[in-house]
């Protein structure tokens, strides 16, 4: 029954996509039926890795107790002789999930990743790949408005994530968006709304005598967001930089600038499930080492003679200790 309810609700989110895609941002955004070969591989952060196989298979690795215990927190597939360790560091049960990967744009490797949970929770993380690299943040153009496959025009941000999580993250309240010029660059800030997506609607701001079209609406991980108020057509509030942001990342990718450190890099070879599974077996092995001692070590020198001194007249220990014993005892002492 519960795996009944599942199933209907991943056909309700896919058929969901399906019909939004004549409202969604980007007209030629399509949902990929298999896995892109740009994500396919184990991708590795300081705390996880994450793993893009065929036939959509997707699984999380967590590096718990400061990198010491490696969890399979959640896989799409796993082999069939691999048994997960019961303790206290995570679920009993690897977590069963579902993928669905939207494309943004045609010929631009960037995504919106959805996965799907059988609690009915979606969690959606935008992502794109620049030369083996992932990154959580960045830009990508809208060429309606400029169809050049050039560094101008505008770009249009996300609604970005600190990490590919298996649990919901709350989404941007703003996203700041760029127009590009030869000689300049403007911030303009769009903030959530829920007013209607509305494809065609268009804003303008100016610089001097000169006048910029942008498009009023945007959308990201499921959200409208707007750049003015209401039904008027102006942006308010627009910054102007003469010199590219230092958190933009250099690329050779047209249509798509990454902001900020990429999050992931993929590991060199090929890779599987099993080669994956092999990591996490060969990482758990390890035992971290005994910590130091806070005392230095000391040859003690018990004094025998004097403590033998002392208990001599007391007649409780003399029926404990024997004076052979302890002219023995000094005697291996001695040798």
């Amino acid at each position: 029954m519960r795996k009944l309810i599942f199933l209907l609700i991943l056909l309700s989110s896919l058929n969901i996509f399906a019909q939004s895609d004549s409202d969604f941002q980007f007209q030629d955004s399509y949902i990929e039926e298999e896995m892109p070969e740009e994500l396919i591989g184990i991708w590795k952060s300081p705390d996880r890795y994450i793993f893009f196989g065929k036939n959509m298979d997707f699984s999380v690795i967590l590096k718990m107790y400061y990198g010491w215990y490696y969890d399979v927190s959640s896989s799409t597939t796993l082999p069939d002789d691999f048994v997960k360790d019961k303790n206290n560091a995570s679920f009993h049960d690897t977590k069963d999930q579902k993928i669905v990967l939207r494309r943004l744009k045609k010929d631009i490797p960037a995504w919106e990743l959805s996965v799907l949970h059988e609690k009915n929770e979606e969690s959606i993380i935008p992502l794109c790949v620049i030369q083996n690299k992932i990154y959580l943040d960045f830009l990508i153009k809208d060429f309606s408005q400029n169809e050049e496959e050039s560094f101008f025009g505008f770009f249009q941000g996300v609604s970005a994530k600190e990490q590919i999580r298996l649990s919901k993250q709350n989404e941007k309240e703003n996203i700041f968006c760029y127009f590009i010029t030869p000689s300049s660059i403007y911030s303009i800030r769009f903030w959530q709304t829920d007013m209607e997506y509305q494809k065609d609607a268009l804003a303008t701001f100016n610089d001097s005598k000169e006048i910029f079209k942008i498009k009023k609406h945007i959308q990201s991980c499921g959200k409208t967001y707007t750049c003015a108020t209401g039904k008027r057509a102006r942006i308010r509030n627009v910054e102007k930089f003469t010199q590219i942001p230092n958190d933009f990342a250099v690329n050779s990718q047209k249509g798509i600038i990454p902001i900020g450190k990429p999050v992931y890099e993929k590991e060199e070879n090929p890779a599987n499930i099993d080669e994956l599974i092999q990591i996490v077996k060969e990482a758990n092995k390890k035992r971290h080492p005994l910590p130091k001692s806070p005392f230095e070590k000391h040859e003690v020198d018990w004094h025998w003679s004097l403590i033998w001194e002392l208990e001599k007249y007391n007649p409780v220990i003399k029926e404990v200790r024997k004076e052979e014993d302890y002219k023995k005892f000094m005697q291996q002492k001695t040798d």
